[in-house]
């Protein structure tokens, strides 16, 4: 499997376009898993110092990835509801927070185009549609 580094920024840290709720949820996942298994690591070799150093390390530049990354897919998503990524800012107000993660979550996005572009389910379905009129799917 190759990873190719304008994909992950192009699906993670780009704020442009919109993000339907399917993608949102499974990309936050994701950016939760990383954190997971590496403060899992950290705790098993704690007792060795330069490997607990490496790892502690590596776990504070994730975590700034992934606070950049939940950032922009926010931003994406609230594009999505067509609201300003501006929105984002109250989010470091935890009740703030916690009803804008609960709007984004819930709540579909605009139907067809809107502000900040076309909408990503019209897309995918008229590319499903290419592709059982083409025979291939």
């Amino acid at each position: 499997m190759e990873i190719n580094i304008s994909d992950i920024s192009k699906l993670y840290f780009s704020t442009h376009g919109r993000l339907n709720r399917k993608p949102y949820l499974i990309r936050r996942l994701k950016l939760f898993i990383g954190p997971v298994v590496l403060l899992s690591i950290i705790a098993n070799v704690s007792k060795i110092n330069i490997l607990y150093e490496i790892f502690e390390t590596l776990f504070l530049i994730l975590i700034m990835l992934l606070f950049v990354s939940t950032f922009m897919l926010s931003i994406r998503r609230l594009h999505d509801l067509n609201h300003s990524g501006w929105f984002t800012v109250f989010m470091v107000i935890p009740i703030l927070s916690l009803i804008i993660n609960v709007y984004m979550l819930f709540f579909s996005g605009t139907n067809g185009a809107n502000d900040y572009g076309n909408d990503p389910l019209e897309e995918h379905r008229q590319e499903r549609e290419q592709k059982v009129t083409n025979g291939i799917g």
